[in-house]
């Protein structure tokens, strides 16, 4: 607290030094202490601040002002807050802590004891436990908890005279407050859940329920009784029961032998056993539909390099094209001449140079030219058939210079093959630099082989 008489002294100590200090009459009354304050400590500041101007210092201003206001706020509310939080002064007032109830768990408590004459308030932890019930109390919920035993004990059977379905046999009353252990007179009629696991007689078996109540450090017993009788059962479900109780019965028999015997004979029908296996029909076709989309996608990826080797493949072969048909050309050969004779040594080298996807687009060009297309045209969708703008070029090339001179075309399709050779050195390159990449891992296998063959020697040394 010493620190927060403090903090009033040195902010009175403000208000009184800046009273004689005057304000603009457009401030409100209760701004105008700290107002005064504000420009108090802007005046004393003003070495500092002999290089900002008129509106700077306004606004400086009033920061400072709402500042001080929200700092004599602050004051004010302390003491009401630390008074609720704490609740020491009432705590002083009322001499007494509120025990929690039942249930709702220990609390905790830090209390100040200020001895008389003694100078040093002693601090002392205080752990308050559970309100215990009174003797009244507990007989009451020990009444109260028979009274619920009797509307919950049959469930949804009718009457304790005739009880054919579960018994509810609760483990706790009043809302956990009383706790109950059952008895049964005979024994092994009901489960822990209170269904009839025994065998009944027609006429039906009389069972006694004792519960043992414990609320507290007291104890109540509590009796009742029951006609328990056979459940009744359709025809298919007798049917299962019957062939359970069988089952059971050959398990009971069979104990010291090395098999067990299955029944072959429930209700008077004859019983054919057999061992469940797992369903693999969903194994299979979750296999069938996978498989079939490995497939789709691996002859995509298929088709995908294909294209690519094609394509690859054309461009390595336009120089040799186009270099070819200049020089047959620069011979005296028409230009149907030299396309129909590089054809066909093509046809007659294939068996040992294999496909050639170029070549091949050519020899289906003659064909067309064959059959009655034009030759310009024929030219143009071989271009077109090759996919490629080298050869699109190419072939719009030779179906514009059918009206050209020959020394014309050689020149443009000699230079056409200097262009293309560039790009078939650039092909190259790049082929090259995917090699290096796809051999780069097996580079770090390599290297961590190495690696292993180092390190496990030495670190097996030691």
């Amino acid at each position: 607290m010493w620190m927060y008489w403090g903090l009033v002294a040195v902010f009175g100590m403000l208000m009184i030094l800046s009273a004689g200090v005057e304000t603009e009459p457009e401030v409100k009354w209760y701004r105008k202490p700290f107002h005064k304050g504000a420009e108090y400590l802007l005046e004393r500041s003003s070495r500092w601040r002999k290089n900002r101007d008129r509106k700077e210092n306004k606004k400086e201003k009033e920061k400072l002002e709402t500042m001080l206001l929200c700092f004599a706020l602050g004051l004010l509310l302390f003491p009401i807050a630390e008074s609720a939080l704490s609740g020491e002064k009432q705590l002083a007032a009322i001499q007494r802590l509120e025990r929690p109830e039942k249930g709702e768990g220990n609390s905790s408590y830090t209390l100040q004891a200020e001895i008389q004459n003694q100078e040093d308030a002693e601090q002392v932890k205080v752990e308050l436990q559970e309100r215990q019930y009174t003797e009244q109390e507990e007989l009451q919920l020990l009444k109260l908890a028979e009274e619920e035993i009797d509307q919950i004990i049959l469930g949804e059977n009718a009457s304790a005279d005739e009880v054919r379905g579960r018994v509810e046999l609760p483990s706790e009353l009043q809302n956990g407050e009383v706790t109950v252990q059952w008895i049964q007179n005979p024994q092994g009629y009901l489960d822990g859940d209170g269904n009839i696991v025994a065998d009944l007689p027609e006429k039906g078996q009389i069972l006694t329920l004792t519960a043992m109540l414990s609320c507290g450090e007291r104890e109540q017993i509590y009796e009742t009784a029951l006609h328990l009788f056979p459940q009744i059962r359709t025809e298919e479900e007798q049917l299962k029961y019957d062939l359970n109780q069988a089952l059971k019965n050959a398990q009971e028999n069979s104990r010291e032998k090395k098999t067990l015997e299955l029944p072959q004979e429930v209700d008077g029908r004859d019983v054919v056993w057999t061992q469940s296996q797992v369903s693999l029909t969903g194994i299979c076709l979750a296999g069938i539909l996978i498989l079939a989309a490995a497939g789709y996608l691996g002859k995509a990826q298929e088709h995908k390099k294909m294209e690519e080797q094609r394509r690859r493949q054309l461009i390595l072969d336009y120089p040799d094209v186009v270099f070819k048909l200049g020089m047959l050309l620069n011979a005296g050969l028409t230009i149907q001449n030299a396309f129909v004779r590089i054809a066909g040594e093509y046809q007659e080298m294939k068996e040992q140079s294999g496909i050639r996807w170029a070549y091949e687009e050519m020899v289906a060009a003659c064909n067309e030219m064959r059959s009655g297309i034009a030759e310009a045209r024929a030219y143009e969708r071989f271009g077109r058939r090759c996919e490629q703008t080298c050869y699109v070029r190419l072939g719009t090339i030779l179906s514009g210079g059918l009206q050209k001179s020959s020394e014309g075309m050689t020149e443009l399709l000699l230079n056409e093959a200097e262009e293309a050779m560039e790009d078939r050195r650039q092909l190259a390159k790049k082929m090259g630099e995917e090699a290096g990449t796809r051999l780069l891992f097996p580079m770090i296998l390599m290297l961590l082989v190495v690696l292993v063959i180092l390190i496990v020697p030495a670190v097996l040394s030691f």
